[in-house]
């Protein structure tokens, strides 16, 4: 089988930061382990980490000089030349660019190379979390959370493209799947014998220079030194003042300097508390179950900061790009209302384990090496749940468009559903599924058995899914696993509130019947489906 050519798009710089080019290469690496060709394209800019790629990361790199589509077009003719494949064509263009939309992703799409006579590009994903500009694209991918994710985005993509939609989908480098263990409970709590650890990261860039600001402030609180508070500071390689803060650092024994360290997840893992931007490292924290104390530098980070804040993973200080005597005494404040709180601590810690599990790169590796499979043929698949799913169903059950169609609407406590969980696990009587679409889970199906041979069907969805027919699918998905497996004639049935018009059609269109506000639909051995009243 030949091999996948996939091409990446993005920048670095000491004003964008690093974080495109980052969040690219996890996928990258995990992409050539399976035996892809890959090739990072970006611009020579200040402060850039195309030296880096190429030395420390050691994948190709072709530089740009501009935005323009037809020097992407040339340099994408230029690859192919230097790895001398027959066939003009690329695989995957993933496109990572705050500076490109529709009419450029449109263009290289219709490529026309003056070293070649044609450049094809077979598929494209975007990832954006900015939701501000139209895209030309099959895959959209945003790892970002938002209450209402789909929403953002209308009107801005094709019809066939596919949202790839929260941190499920988020790209953290394989470094942390190797250094930190999924189960790993951190001591976010210093020990007795152990002074609190704070580590202090504000992008790979820190064009406002908070590092050397927040450094400055924290290293003479007396609160901080009453607690005898040391800290791990962590700069990028394109950070325009890394020297000033390294001379910093070696004056004070409680500081440790890192540029551009491969250490961050035994940083994180060792980290009491995580002070800094809500950037790029926002999943790998939350995948860790490290507390946080974040503040935005960038406007694209005010959004999914205050979101996550709302959820309870972190403390959100606003977006600040100047300490004066009122934000720092406020950020003074935060950190030792963290450091104090065991129970606020080990919440924030629930909450983000339960948003992040470290398989984002799977997933999205998956769908590429799946790319025959066609936006229109996708099958959905069922297996039985499992306790390893724990996180992702609570995730999806606990979210408020979930729980407004409940008979019980309150929100769920974490300690619940993990007991509500194993219970039903070990019933016989009841059957919970996970349903599944390219070995992605997509939603949750359970049946429970009552009298007469007799299951009530609940059903919902990754929020993040909704409006693409999976209803529909994974009810006539389950239906077929009844059949094969239970004691038949049987009957199903599902209550569904007069105000969820969705589900109503969603039992409809899988041959469900209306009865007394229920649906019900009597399943054979003879027929897949018959309706009953």
């Amino acid at each position: 089988m030949p091999k996948l050519r996939i091409a990446i798009r993005a920048d670095s710089s000491q004003t964008m930061g690093t974080g495109h080019v980052i969040r690219c290469v996890a996928l990258a690496h995990h992409l050539m382990q399976q035996g892809c060709e890959v090739c990072f394209f970006c611009r020579e800019l200040p402060g850039s980490l195309n030296h880096w790629l190429e030395k420390e990361a050691k994948i190709p790199l072709q530089t740009l000089s501009d935005n323009h589509a037809d020097t992407m077009i040339k340099a994408l003719g230029s690859w192919l030349d230097s790895i001398q494949v027959e066939q003009n064509s690329i695989d995957w263009l993933l496109v990572d660019h705050y500076g490109l939309d529709a009419t450029w992703e449109n263009t290289v799409r219709q490529a026309h190379s003056e070293t070649m006579q044609k450049v094809i590009v077979h598929k494209m994903i975007v990832i954006d979390d900015l939701a501000n500009r139209p895209h030309d694209c099959d895959f959209l991918l945003d790892q970002n959370y938002y209450p209402s994710p789909q929403k953002r985005y209308e009107g801005l993509l094709p019809d066939s493209c596919r949202q790839l939609l929260g941190p499920r989908f988020a790209l953290l480098r394989e470094s942390f799947l190797e250094t930190v263990s999924l189960k790993y409970s951190p001591s976010v709590a210093a020990g007795r014998d152990k002074p609190p650890r704070i580590l202090l990261f504000f992008g790979g860039s820190d064009p406002d220079n908070l590092t050397l600001q927040v450094l400055h402030v924290l290293l003479d609180a007396p609160a901080l030194i009453d607690l005898n508070v040391v800290f791990d500071v962590v700069v990028g390689d394109s950070n325009a003042n890394k020297e000033a803060v390294k001379a910093l650092c070696l004056k004070d024994s409680r500081c440790q300097f890192y540029c551009q360290t491969p250490e961050m997840p035994q940083l994180m893992k060792e980290a009491s508390l995580f002070v800094g931007a809500g950037g790029s490292t926002t999943w790998e924290r939350l995948g860790i179950g490290l507390p946080s104390v974040v503040m935005a530098i960038a406007d694209n980070q005010v959004a999914l900061s205050e979101a996550l804040a709302e959820e309870g993973v972190q403390l959100y200080l606003g977006e600040i790009t100047r300490l004066d005597s009122s934000n720092s005494q406020t950020l003074v404040a935060a950190i030792c209302t963290v450091l104090s709180n065991t129970p606020l601590r080990k919440l924030m810690q629930a909450k983000g384990r339960a948003l992040v599990d470290f398989q984002g790169v799977r997933r999205v590796t998956e769908i590429i090496m799946a790319k025959s499979i066609t936006q229109n043929a996708r099958p959905v698949l069922l297996r039985k749940a499992n306790i390893e799913d724990c996180d992702f169903i609570y995730l999806w059950r606990n979210h408020p468009e979930t729980r407004a169609y409940f008979l019980d609407p309150n929100p769920i406590e974490r300690t619940d559903h993990e007991a509500w969980l194993k219970k039903v696990l070990m019933s016989d009587k009841v059957h919970l599924m996970i349903a599944e679409e390219n070995t992605i889970p997509v939603g949750v199906l359970r049946y429970d058995l009552e009298e007469d041979n007799t299951y009530t069907v609940s059903i919902y969805l990754d929020p993040t899914q909704h409006g693409r027919g999976l209803g529909a699918k994974i009810l006539q998905a389950g239906t077929a696993w009844i059949q094969d497996t239970q004691t038949l004639p049987c009957r199903l049935k599902a209550v569904v509130l007069s105000q969820n018009q969705a589900s109503h059609r969603v039992f409809e269109k899988a041959g469900y019947h209306e009865v007394s506000s229920e649906y019900h639909l009597t399943v054979t051995a003879q027929n897949n489906r018959s309706t009953d009243g």
